[in-house]
């Protein structure tokens, strides 16, 4: 588990990280699952917390909470016009992803938020939506509480990562790669527009991780030029937890289209190392972290959000 507190200081416009601290989280303390499974021992957890709290130098009374992409998952959805009721758009939400998750939706807890619409939808709205184990958050909530410590906001690591990175542009993504797997997340001025995450095998070679990576940067780019007409990709910023070349490689494969794809392909793309994108920004030298920006990005997106 990893912890980084962040400030303002004087007129500089970059956050900077105070505290940055790490500890080695028992795995055995959560169940197996799709969504992560429960918390199998809520008093061995509630220790831990409560113990790396009690570690800090200046223990917080809230804070957001990253956790696995696996946890916290999104898909999007489209949608006509919701009842304003919160419980009754909450039941149409539930009636929805019924249809397209291999999950008990009575288990979940379900947020969601209006994004843009693409081309050709049957329905006029589309909604991301994420969603996780009611009864896994509810134990990470309990436990931090019990710390002194209320956490507004639950979220996953890729869109973390995505919202520390992003510049609110037009036609941003952002890859995280690491040795189970890898997210791309797209956004347009600030906004979600697509996601994709794959879990990876451990026998799998780099030539076949970097093989996969390129097909879904090409698969996305077409996904963009056919169903949000007129944006093009300018920006992909990568990410890597385990420090491998095959993430910036992939992309920069990738992103050499053929012909098929001219007109995305004439148009000018940045790609950038997630430690070159926060540049200026995030300034993580006071804090003494171990491990590269790039590992500690999802927390600086993180520390950017209102924890209500």
């Amino acid at each position: 588990m990893s912890y980084a507190r962040f400030s303002l200081r004087g007129d500089r416009e970059a956050l900077v990280c105070d505290e940055a601290r790490r500890w080695e989280l028992a795995r055995e303390l959560f169940g197996n699952g799709p969504l992560g499974g429960p918390v199998r021992d809520q008093a061995a957890l509630d220790a831990f917390v409560a113990g790396c709290v009690a570690d800090l130098g200046g223990p917080p009374s809230q804070a957001s909470l990253v956790v696995p992409d696996e946890w916290s998952r999104v898909v999007f959805i489209e949608s006509g016009e919701l009842p304003r009721a919160e419980r009754a758009r909450e039941e149409t939400l539930r009636w929805k992803l019924k249809q397209q998750l291999p999950f008990r939706v009575e288990d979940l807890r379900v947020r969601s938020a209006v994004v843009p619409s693409l081309a050709d939808q049957k329905e006029p709205g589309r909604l991301l939506v994420g969603f996780g184990s009611e009864q896994l958050f509810s134990g990470l909530e309990s436990a931090f509480s019990r710390a002194g410590v209320r956490l507004g906001h639950i979220g996953s690591r890729s869109m973390a990562f995505a919202e520390g990175a992003s510049k609110e542009g037009r036609g941003e993504a952002f890859l995280w790669g690491a040795a189970d797997g890898y997210s791309l997340v797209v956004l347009d001025r600030g906004e979600p527009v697509l996601f994709r995450s794959k879990s990876l095998e451990s026998s799998l070679s780099d030539d076949v991780v970097a093989g996969m990576v390129e097909r879904e940067i090409r698969l996305t780019l077409g996904f963009l030029i056919k169903k949000i007409p007129g944006m093009k990709l300018r920006r992909v910023v990568v990410a890597s937890a385990d420090a491998r070349s095959i993430w910036l490689d992939a992309v920069s494969r990738s992103v050499k289209l053929d012909g098929s794809m001219g007109e995305q392909a004439s148009q000018a793309l940045s790609l950038e190392l997630a430690e070159d994108a926060v540049k200026g920004r995030f300034d993580l030298s006071s804090a003494r972290s171990p491990g590269s920006a790039a590992q500690w990005l999802p927390l600086f997106g993180a520390a950017h959000r209102a924890v209500g």
